[in-house]
């Protein structure tokens, strides 16, 4: 019941498509680089693309794959 109530308070949308180009332009400036690509990779070979893969803890993750 508390959950049904909160929510028909909470609303949620998605900012404007044109809203989405700032981060996105940020995102691949940084993600893009040359140095990033071998985590990339990993993340990658990791699933990360599926449904059931890494991103369904992907903090957790990252903090796996960034030890030496």
């Amino acid at each position: 019941m508390a959950i049904t109530g909160i929510k028909k308070l909470v609303v949620a949308t998605l900012p404007e498509d044109g809203e989405f180009m700032g981060g996105l332009q940020a995102y691949f400036s940084t993600a893009g680089r040359p140095e990033h690509r071998p985590f990339v990779q990993r993340l990658l070979g990791n699933v990360m693309q599926q449904a059931d893969g890494i991103k369904t803890d992907l903090g957790a993750a990252i903090g796996r794959l960034r030890q030496p």
